[in-house]
Parts: C-alpha cells; structure tokens; sequence
C-alpha cells in the first residue's frame, strides 16, 4: 500500500487555513532596516519574507469586506504587519509613518517618499498634498526652501494636533 492511497487528490482550497502565530512575523531582519538610501533592497527583503508567510497580500491591500466575518483577523493580522514594517526602519524613519492606517498605505507613502521612478518627484507630492508650510519669514531672502516636517520620539505636536 502506498502513502499516497489514503489521501484526496483534491483539495478544498476554501477549507485551507494557515495558522496565524504572533510570532510569525518574529525574527524580520534585525540588522537591515531601511535608512532611506536602501529602499530597494529593504522593499525586496520586506516583499520576500511576506510572501514566505503568506502575507503579501496584506501590501497589497487584497483583504475581505469589512462586513466578511474574516475581516477582524485579517485586520489583526495586517497590525502586527505595520507594527513589522515600523520596526524594519530606523527611528528617525518610522516616525512619518506612524499614523498611517494598513500596512499597504504604509509601503505606498514609503514608496513615494524613496522610490526613484518617474513622477515620484517633490513636485508632485507638491500637486497632490500641498506645499508645506514656510519656514521663514517673508523678508527672509531664501523665500521658498520649505522644510518637511518629521515627528520624532516626542510625539508631543502630533498629540496635540490628533488629541491623544
């Protein structure tokens, strides 16, 4: 009798579950974590080990409904994938990207911000969002060199601005 004889050549691919752990999304990579100059090779890694969890896609924003009973986990799930993505930046990175709300909105604004494809261009987010604030004044010789805006471990302006 052969191993093979007592099980189905069909699967139900409705019935097929993988277990989600907490500590699935454990052990990322540490030592690499993007520095705004190796976006590529961060967005590659970041890519490779979601799709080797079976949550890629989560980056691309492929869920239930909101109203689908599965949503809550998928939603949970996509969680510990932004707490992921937060912790695979360095500090003075993961700040502009703490207020997002999924993990794909995430990798998208990461992507405009690091990205060096065409139409990625400070112009262009100048179009879509807005100039940022002057940061002289108008006698000021250097008018127009508007800085961004980051938020750093003291959240105190963000707070102030959300009411947390």
């Amino acid at each position: 009798m052969s191993i093979s004889s007592g099980i189905s050549s069909s699967v139900d691919n409705s019935k097929v579950q993988i277990p989600t752990h907490s500590s699935d999304l454990q052990n990322m990579f540490p030592s690499y974590q993007l520095n705004g100059k190796n976006y590529l090779h961060w967005l590659q890694i970041v890519k490779t080990f979601l799709k080797g969890k079976g949550k890629l896609s989560h980056l691309l924003g492929i869920g239930p409904a909101i109203d689908d009973p599965k949503f809550a986990a998928w939603d949970e799930e996509d969680s510990m994938i932004m707490s992921w993505l937060w912790n695979s930046m360095k500090l003075d990175i993961r700040g502009t990207y703490m207020f997002l709300s999924t993990s794909k909105e995430i990798r998208h604004v990461v992507s405009q911000s690091y990205s060096k494809k065409p139409n990625r261009t400070k112009e262009t987010c100048w179009k879509l969002h807005g100039k940022p604030p002057r940061t002289r004044k108008k006698g000021d010789r250097k008018e127009g060199h508007a800085k961004a805006h980051f938020t750093d471990s003291d959240n105190s302006e963000v707070q102030d601005q959300y009411g947390s």
